[in-house]
């Protein structure tokens, strides 16, 4: 259970940690 939590979560992490920098970098070039 405690390891597929840990799958999932780390799942969800590799595949909005894209969205989230390219968010950040459009924030920085904006300021």
């Amino acid at each position: 259970m405690v390891f597929s939590l840990v799958c999932l979560f780390g799942f969800l992490t590799v595949v909005c940690t894209p969205g989230l920098v390219a968010q950040y970098r459009a924030e920085r070039r904006e300021g």
